[in-house]
C-alpha cells in the first residue's frame, strides 16, 4: 500500500540565487516522529545569513533563520513534555547523537552537524518543523523579537566560557553588531569590565547603555594604537565579533594581555592575519568558538542555550533594545537590505510572519 504524507502551503522566505531572496509558497509536511510544528513569530537576521546568502554555498530553494521564537501548533508521534500552545525558542543545532562529541555535550563539534536554516529549513517562514528536543519554553510575556535573541545569547555565553571568563576581569570587546552588543551584555552580568570599540556613535551608545564602560572609536582600536593602550591596560579577554575581511585578531593579538585570551566568534571569509610573534611572547592562548555546547550529566538547566534564556528574562529590557526593526515575511528582501547597512542604527532585524 502506497503511504501518503499530507503537507501544507505556507509563505516562507526562499533563497533564488547569491544575493536573492523573496517570499515564496512552499509545502510543508505534518510532523514526524518526534517533531512538532511550531508557528513562528518572529525570526532575526543574523550576520551569517547574510554572508551565506551573498555567496554561493546556499542551495536555491533553502530557506534560511536560525532564530526562532514561536508557538506549539501540533504534536508529532512520541513527543511529550512540551504542550500545543507553548512558547518556546529554537536551540538550532542538531549532532549526529552517536560521536564522541555529541556524547561529551558537544554537538557544534560533530562531524555530522546539521542547522536549522543552514542545512535545514529554517525559521524565515510561517511555520517549520523542529525536533522536540531543540526546543526551550520562554516567557511567554517576552515580545517574539525579544525572545528571538536567545540563539545569539547563546553564542555569547558558550564563547564567554570557553574563554574562561572571571568576575572582575577586563574583555575587550571588538565590533559592535549584534554579536559585539550581545556579548558585552553577558559579559557584563557574568561580572566583567567591558571595553568596547564600535565604528558608528549610535553603536557607542547602545554598548554604553548595555554596561560598557569605555568606547573606543575606529581610529582608537587600530594595532599602534591598542598596542599603545595594551601597555598601560590590561585585557584578560579580547572577543573578536566582527569576521569577514577586517583585521581584528591582527589587532587583538597586540591589545590581549600577557597570559590573556582571544575569543574568536566573528565569521572570517578569508585567512585572517594575526602576530604570531605577538602571541608568542605573551604566551597568549586563542579560543575560537562555534554555536553552543550542553552540559551532559547535568542538568539541562545548565547548557548554554538554558543559561542563555534564563539570562535573556533576567536582562529583558536591555535585550529589547537590540530589536530595533521588524519587517513582514512579505518584506524579506527589503529586510536583508537593511540588515547588511549598519550605517542607520540596525541591530536586529526580525521577520515577524
Amino acid at each position: 500500500m502506497t503511504m501518503t504524507t499530507t503537507t501544507t502551503r505556507i509563505h516562507a522566505a526562499v533563497v533564488r540565487g547569491p544575493g536573492q531572496i523573496e517570499c515564496s509558497e512552499i509545502e510543508l509536511a505534518e510532523p514526524g516522529p518526534g517533531e512538532v510544528l511550531i508557528d513562528i513569530e518572529a525570526c532575526g537576521i543574523c550576520g551569517s545569513d547574510l554572508h551565506m546568502l551573498a555567496g554561493d554555498g546556499v542551495p536555491v530553494g533553502h530557506t534560511p533563520g536560525h532564530e526562532m521564537c514561536g508557538r506549539v501548533r501540533r504534536l508529532g508521534p512520541n513527543v511529550d513534555g512540551i504542550a500545543e500552545g507553548a512558547r518556546v525558542v529554537v536551540e538550532p543545532t542538531i549532532g549526529c547523537g552517536h560521536c564522541s562529541d555529541c556524547a561529551s555535550g558537544n554537538p557544534q563539534r560533530c562531524r555530522d552537524l546539521e542547522i536549522y536554516g543552514v542545512h535545514k529549513a529554517g525559521g524565515l517562514a510561517e511555520k517549520m518543523l523542529v525536533r522536540a528536543d531543540c526546543l526551550h519554553r520562554v516567557d511567554d510575556a517576552l515580545a517574539p523579537e525579544v525572545a528571538s535573541l536567545a540563539e545569539p545569547f547563546a553564542v555569547a555565553v558558550h564563547g564567554l566560557r570557553r574563554a574562561g571568563i572571571q568576575r572582575g576581569e577586563r574583555v575587550l570587546v571588538q565590533g559592535a553588531g549584534t554579536i559585539g552588543l550581545v556579548t558585552t551584555l553577558v559579559a557584563t552580568a557574568m561580572g566583567a569590565e567591558v571595553w568596547q570599540s564600535a565604528r558608528y556613535e549610535h553603536q557607542g551608545r547602545r554598548a554604553r547603555a548595555l554596561g560598557a564602560t569605555v568606547i573606543l572609536r575606529e581610529d582608537e582600536a587600530d594595532a599602534r594604537s591598542l598596542a599603545k593602550l595594551a601597555r598601560q591596560t590590561d585585557f584578560d579577554v579580547v572577543a573578536e565579533t566582527v569576521g569577514g575581511h577586517a583585521s581584528t585578531l591582527s589587532e587583538a593579538s597586540y591589545a590581549v594581555r600577557p597570559g590573556g585570551t582571544i575569543l574568536v566568534l566573528g565569521m572570517f571569509l578569508e585567512s585572517p592575519k594575526i602576530e604570531p610573534l605577538s602571541l608568542l611572547m605573551k604566551e597568549a592562548t586563542m579560543v575560537w568558538s562555534n554555536c553552543y555546547a550542553k552540559s551532559p550529566g547535568r542538568r539541562k538547566a545548565d547548557d548554554d542555550f538554558a543559561y542563555a534564556v534564563r539570562l535573556l528574562e533576567e536582562h529583558r529590557e536591555a535585550a529589547a533594545s537590540l530589536a530595533t526593526h521588524r519587517f513582514k515575511l512579505s518584506e524579506v528582501d527589503a529586510a536583508f537590505a537593511a540588515a547588511a547597512d549598519r550605517r542607520e542604527g540596525t541591530v536586529k532585524i526580525s521577520i515577524v510572519p
